[in-house]
C-alpha cells in the first residue's frame, strides 16, 4: 500500500512541475519576443513598440500560422514512421 501511495504522489508532483515550467516558459517567451520586437522592429521598420501581452500573442500567432501546435489524432507519431530495416510502402517507392 506505501508504494501506491508514493508513486501517486511522485506523479501528482511531476504534473505540477510541469506545469510550472510550462507557465515560466510561457511568460518567458513573451518577454524574449516583446524584447527582440522593441530591439529590432521600431528601428528597422518604423514600427511602434509592443507591450508583454502583444508579445504573448505574436507568440501564439506564430505557433497557430506555423504549425507549432500539437494535433489531435490520438495516435503515436512513431508508430507512422517505417523502421530502417522496412521497405517502404509501394506508393513511396521511387521509379515506379
Amino acid at each position: 500500500m506505501q508504494c501506491g501511495i508514493q508513486n501517486s504522489g511522485r506523479k501528482v508532483l511531476k504534473i505540477v512541475g510541469w506545469t510550472v515550467l510550462g507557465v515560466a516558459l510561457a511568460f518567458l517567451f513573451g518577454l524574449v519576443i516583446k524584447l527582440l520586437w522593441n530591439a529590432l522592429m521600431p528601428e528597422v521598420f518604423g514600427l511602434s513598440e509592443i507591450g508583454y501581452w502583444q508579445g504573448v500573442g505574436l507568440f501564439i500567432l506564430a505557433r497557430l500560422l506555423f504549425g507549432g501546435m500539437p494535433r489531435g489524432s490520438g495516435e503515436d507519431k512513431r508508430s507512422q514512421k517505417t523502421d530502417a530495416g522496412e521497405a517502404p510502402p509501394p506508393e513511396e517507392k521511387i521509379g515506379e
